[in-house]
């Protein structure tokens, strides 16, 4: 068993992928330096989201081994601030030369697993961040709920055609919000006020290769 006093020393606060949430519960994630396939530079953060693609801990590679807090939900209200309880979480390498997100995949756990334990401590063994085909990145919306405008962010792997667009329920289009040529990289949407009623609705990100789906919430 890893012992955490000593994968723990080593935290700085992000400048770019900053968690917009603190729900007052979370879990630690020890990332030695031994772990990585390849080191990063100095200043590439790692981030972790949630399976809705929230932002939920995030910390910067300073040469030394990483401590990274992970969010999870306030389970004093009803609202999905963060992560619940046994759901999975991503990690995401932001490199310090570009906006580009590069997906970082487990290989083995030192301790604990990549689920979400408040109070918890899990410590990465191996990980691969080298020969991984980055992928499509749909972070939450924020806020959510929302009164009709908040922001949607995303990061292409590649330049692509995108459709960013609002479902209903039950399925039907009831918004578009983009449909043109996007570079690789991160982008933000604003979704501004529609006329759109309150209630629950899907965003859905697609181009040739790639589609992703948030849920949206309304309330007015």
């Amino acid at each position: 068993t890893a012992n955490p006093s000593k994968v723990y020393n080593s935290y700085t606060a992000p400048k770019r992928l900053i968690p917009g949430i603190n729900t007052g519960n979370n879990m630690s994630l020890g990332i030695p330096v031994s772990a990585w396939d390849i080191l990063p530079d100095i200043g590439d953060e790692i981030g972790v989201y949630s399976p809705l693609g929230k932002l939920i801990g995030s910390a910067v590679f300073t040469g030394r081994n990483m401590a990274v807090p992970i969010w999870g939900n306030d389970m004093t209200t009803p609202i999905s601030e963060a992560i619940a309880e046994g759901e999975n979480y991503n990690l995401y390498l932001s490199k310090a030369s570009c906006s580009d997100l590069k997906p970082v995949v487990v290989n083995r756990w030192e301790q604990g697993n990549g689920q979400y334990c408040e109070n918890g401590i899990s410590v990465i063994g191996k990980l691969t961040t080298s020969n991984i085909e980055n992928s499509l990145l749909l972070m939450e919306n924020f806020p959510n709920p929302c009164n009709g405008i908040c922001s949607i962010e995303f990061s292409l792997p590649e330049n692509a055609n995108i459709s960013l667009s609002i479902y209903s329920v039950s399925g039907k289009k009831v918004a578009e919000l983009v449909n043109r040529q996007f570079e690789k990289g991160k982008h933000i949407v604003q979704l501004k006020n529609r006329g759109l009623p309150s209630g629950s609705y899907f965003i859905k990100l697609e181009s040739e290769r790639f589609n992703k789906v948030n849920n949206l919430q309304i309330i007015r």
